[in-house]
């Protein structure tokens, strides 16, 4: 993957990597943690979908080393 290219993920491919699908991992790894990044609405998701407060915490911190993008209107 050239460096510099982003690959958005939506919340079911991050749901997956935390089920540690084989699958999905591999995917992940192959395009590396810079090259990673989520919109804001998916960040949000995965937020208000924590199950406890342990989750949460690892949600935010593994949010905080991804590119979160947010929606703008069309120049």
């Amino acid at each position: 993957m050239e460096k510099g290219q982003l690959v958005l993920c939506d919340t079911n491919i991050i749901i997956e990597f935390y089920k540690e699908n084989p699958e999905i991992l591999s995917s992940l790894k192959t395009i590396g943690q810079s090259n990673i990044s989520l919109n804001i609405i998916t960040a949000g998701e995965l937020l208000f979908g924590a199950l406890n407060k342990k989750e949460l915490t690892q949600f935010l911190k593994d949010i905080d080393h991804l590119q979160v993008k947010h929606i703008t209107t069309a120049s």
